[in-house]
């Protein structure tokens, strides 16, 4: 049988046993008995066995520095990037009809496409075929409007996008 020791940071940190949810501190966990046989390659290292019922416990709250913390880091920054890479385009339309594109980021965007199904009253020259999820295909209009810059605040419709 091999005890496997583990030296902790903070003696004091509360660890939580996998099996039974019992919490203590860290230095009151016992030593890790047959080790080899109960940690995986990879996996999270214990704090050490429960006291009640010898099962594994961990730390409650993982250390900064630890693979698990740094990955909720990293995780928290991409969403971050992600919310702040988005564009948020705003399409301006008085009585039916499109006057403007915006956006706060408009060479993100570049351009947008209009697709109008209701062809009544067009120029055959100006219809469209568009191919649908289905592989069928429906007449329609397509617009290209360049993307501007606002003239209005953004912001104010934060709330509304999210």
């Amino acid at each position: 049988m091999t005890e496997l020791y583990i030296d902790h940071e903070k003696p004091g940190a509360i660890c939580v046993c996998d099996n039974c949810g019992h919490e203590c501190r860290a230095s009151s966990l016992k030593l890790i008995c047959d080790a080899q046989e109960r940690l995986t390659p990879g996996g999270e290292v214990p704090a050490g066995e429960c006291p009640k019922c010898g099962a594994l416990s961990y730390l409650n709250k993982k250390p900064e520095w630890s693979a698990g913390a740094k990955v909720k880091r990293l995780e928290a920054e991409l969403a971050k990037l992600k919310a702040a890479a988005a564009p948020t385009v705003l399409i301006v339309v008085e009585g039916g009809v499109i006057q403007d594109v915006i956006a706060d980021k408009p060479a993100a965007v570049g351009r947008v496409l209009v697709i109008d199904y209701d062809t009544e009253g067009a120029d055959a020259g100006d219809v469209v075929e568009v191919i649908q999820s289905g592989g069928d295909t429906s007449e329609a209009l397509v617009s290209v409007y360049p993307v501007g810059k606002p003239e209005i605040d953004l912001a104010q419709f934060a709330k509304i996008a999210a």
